[in-house]
């Protein structure tokens, strides 16, 4: 793809492909949301703006506007942090447990997969199936001179497939149900809801200067969860700006293809297709121990334990109307147990090579 759009500048090309991806992103929100779609702002934006990136298309994502979609998806998140939320964690040990056990089997097959089944280098091979903390996976390998490349592929696959292919499974077997009933049907007005995005967003980017992972969903659920577990406010945040940070979120998953060529699929797809059909299986296996542990729907929990992107899959937990504290809980400790085992896994399968 050229640097520059021809006939531009470098920065009235840069405007264009942010103004490209936007209106790429929002159609397909739109058309997801005409054609019945499930999570239809999510899904649609991503399955748009993914076509368009594997044919070339000029557009990108600026950090900023990727960065203030998680924060509206973290104070969306939050409007499910109710006056009753400790009494409500209190009903989740065992699927918090049992989802600690669900991490630690999901990078051991899958390393194992790829480093017995394809031949893969066992450093790479624990990198590349990381559930859900990219970024940190990347920062690893660049740090100690790993396949990036492959890394990046397996990463960007896994997430878009089960963005992709999750709403439209549990759609099938009738798990999404309406809007969870924990909330009201109220919205949050836009006199409280702005400001408290801004705060997000400005937090957010504190944290995130930090190292803070997944720090504005972080920053969004804390301002949006700390004013409705006080009791200062009730109900959803605003529909649009929920619908807008689908959208935009969608865009970004969608522009991870961006980098990969057509060479790249072809070397890696089935070895790709081999680690997340048994991720996801293995998810699924412990979502459904977990639904009968502490009695909620299998589609909720299949979402929280599902290994996608943290903000991806809280967004796609609240698009399809499961309790949003309940899913956005697991995922963060799921980041947190990430962090904390990658390097150990990493210094394990290095010594034995």
């Amino acid at each position: 793809m050229p640097e520059h759009l021809p006939g531009m500048t470098g920065r009235a090309s840069a405007a264009m492909r942010v103004l490209i991806a936007s209106a790429i992103g929002l159609t397909g929100a739109l058309l997801g949301t005409a054609l019945g779609l499930p999570a239809p702002a999510l899904l649609g934006s991503t399955l748009l703006v993914g076509a368009a990136t594997l044919v070339r298309v000029p557009l990108a994502v600026p950090d900023g506007l990727r960065n203030l979609a998680f924060a509206a998806i973290g104070c969306s998140l939050g409007s499910g942090i109710t006056p009753h939320f400790l009494s409500d964690l209190a009903r989740w040990p065992a699927s918090l447990a049992l989802l600690a056990v669900a991490v630690v089997t999901i990078m051991a097959a899958s390393t194992l997969i790829l480093t017995k089944g394809f031949g893969k280098a066992p450093e790479d091979a624990v990198l590349a199936t990381a559930p859900g903390a990219l970024s940190y996976a990347l920062a690893l390998a660049v740090s100690r001179g790993r396949d990036v490349q492959s890394i990046m592929v397996f990463q960007t696959l896994r997430l878009m497939a089960i963005t992709l292919t999750l709403p439209p499974v549990l759609h099938l077997v009738g798990e999404p149900g309406q809007f969870w009933s924990g909330l009201t049907a109220a919205d949050v007005p836009y006199a409280v809801a702005l400001p408290t995005l801004a705060v997000a967003f400005a937090a957010g980017t504190l944290a995130a200067a930090r190292g803070m992972q997944a720090a504005h969903l972080l920053a969004g659920m804390f301002a949006s969860g700390g004013l409705h577990m006080a009791g200062i406010v009730e109900g959803r945040f605003p529909p649009l700006l929920m619908f807008c940070g689908f959208a935009v979120t969608g865009a970004v998953i969608g522009a991870r293809f961006g980098g990969i060529t057509l060479g790249d699929l072809r070397r890696l797809a089935g070895a790709s297709a081999t680690v997340i059909s048994a991720s996801v299986a293995i998810s699924a296996l412990f979502a459904l121990a977990a639904a009968r542990a502490v009695d909620i729907p299998f589609g909720q929990a299949w979402v929280a334990y599902a290994p996608g992107g943290v903000e991806a899959m809280a967004a796609m937990g609240l698009a399809l109307g499961y309790d949003p504290a309940f899913v956005a809980t697991h995922h963060l400790l799921r980041i947190l147990l990430v962090i904390a085992v990658l390097p150990l896994f990493f210094a394990r399968v290095r010594s034995r090579t």
